[in-house]
């Protein structure tokens, strides 16, 4: 729950920007293409965030890790509101950027870590509908200060400071990885959290436990390429890529096309909340579908799928039609990612986890700052609605041919780990 609620805050600071764009542009300070460099500039601070928090966190832990990103993210997001310098705004944007990519990688490897094997795919998929909840809150905290309040839409960032309540909690109630643990030599917390995991599980003051793993498993760079996982991590690499490069071209860009169609401001956020309303279905149901049937046959459907949506888009369908391949479309790009999240975290031991899913998510980030300001680009040009849209169509079947080249290693055994008494818990995680 702590997860869940982290990441819906996250999700507000993440797509709040999308809603306020419109407002930006009326005020005819900034062009469509400073708006673009805008948006890429908190892109850009996630790339650092997602790699440099990735790492951090199986060094120093991931409470703290997770206490650093929401404190930087939410204080730096609040900030925006309090400023009319162009270069001040980018600079809180960029340092809010890298707190906001810092949590992915940390609580997506945390999820994994203390989810089943059989249902991994699942719970850390669902894991990403917090992101789903917190742009759903974005529209409908912009529909209630901007439409219907006639508010500023500086009144967004004001929101933004309420993420630092959050930090208390996550020191009181959320476990650290047992790899790090172990690191400290933390026999107490250890029991306690496998204590949680198996309730006939009693601990004694003598138990000694250790994380069996392959040699040469260590949390750096080199390691992610070790034991023939070269290729399988650029391919990796590629795919999450493709699917930040998709969400944030679309989620930033979204409310500003839709009234280049002609649509009213209030519909347009209607049609951006129904958007992120898809993923409530979407992603726990592509979730069940990798574990039930694997991820990549998941993977491959679900891009094939998403090409076919962005095309139906494309032809500009009537509204209420629109909002139905808007549904559909937030539900399959939003599962994806979730699925994407949880194939990158399973093909890596728990002790390299979350740099793996941090290198994975940072430059992943570079996508996404190059969708965000490839959007602004194709608009200040005046693409059309419909070039736009194919644009992200072409990339998702790019993630598809990715997808079936990448090889699986998501079922092989890493890590197990063993106390005094003989016990045995196969990555930690199947205890629950």
């Amino acid at each position: 729950m702590i997860c869940l609620f982290t990441r819906t805050l996250d999700g507000y600071e993440i797509n709040m920007f999308s809603v306020i764009i419109p407002g930006m542009l009326k005020e005819g300070k900034l062009s469509p293409l400073q708006m673009g460099f805008l948006a890429s500039c908190s892109m850009y601070g996630m790339i650092f965030g997602s790699i440099g928090f990735g790492m951090l966190a199986d060094k120093i832990g991931r409470k703290h890790s997770i206490a650093m990103c929401i404190f930087l993210f939410s204080f730096f997001s609040g900030m925006c509101a309090f400023t009319d310098s162009f270069p001040v705004f980018v600079t809180y944007r960029f340092l809010s950027g890298v707190g906001m990519a810092g949590l992915l990688p940390v609580l997506t490897s945390q999820l994994s870590e203390y989810s089943p094997l059989k249902i991994r795919a699942t719970l850390v998929s669902s894991g990403i509908l917090g992101q789903a909840f917190g742009a759903q809150l974005s529209a409908g905290v912009a529909m209630l200060l901007l439409s219907y309040l006639g508010l500023h839409w500086k009144s967004m960032f004001y929101v933004g400071f309420s993420p630092l309540l959050l930090i208390p909690f996550i020191y009181l109630y959320m476990s650290d990885s047992i790899t790090y643990y172990i690191k400290k030599g933390d026999k107490a917390s250890i029991a306690k959290t496998l204590a949680k995991a198996d309730p006939e599980y009693v601990p004694a003051a003598d138990d000694e436990y250790q994380v069996r793993t392959f040699p040469g498993k260590k949390a750096s760079f080199g390691s992610l390429f070790r034991h023939g996982m070269a290729s399988t991590t650029l391919i990796l690499w590629a795919l999450i890529f493709i699917d930040l490069f998709i969400i944030f071209g679309l989620s930033t860009w979204l409310p500003k096309m839709l009234m280049g169609q002609g649509y009213s401001f209030k519909s347009s956020l209607v049609l951006t909340w129904v958007w992120f309303l898809g993923p409530l279905v979407g992603v726990p149901t592509l979730g069940y579908v990798a574990d039930r049937f694997g991820y990549k046959p998941a993977l491959i459907g679900c891009y094939i799928f998403g090409a076919i949506v962005f095309t139906i888009i494309s032809t500009s369908p009537g509204f209420y039609f629109l909002m139905g391949m808007a549904f559909l479309g937030g539900a399959v790009v939003h599962g994806t990612q979730g699925v994407a999240s949880s194939y990158v975290c399973s093909c890596y031991p728990v002790a390299i986890r979350s740099t793996a899913m941090g290198w994975a998510s940072g430059l992943g980030r570079l996508g996404a700052s190059i969708g965000a300001g490839l959007g602004g680009v194709l608009i200040a040009y005046h693409f059309t609605f419909q070039q736009i849209i194919l644009v992200w169509g072409v990339a998702a079947l790019c993630g598809a041919g990715l997808t079936y080249l990448s090889r699986d290693y998501s079922k092989i055994p890493f890590d197990t780990l063993e106390s005094a008494k003989g016990a045995v818990i196969d990555d930690p995680a199947d205890a629950y």
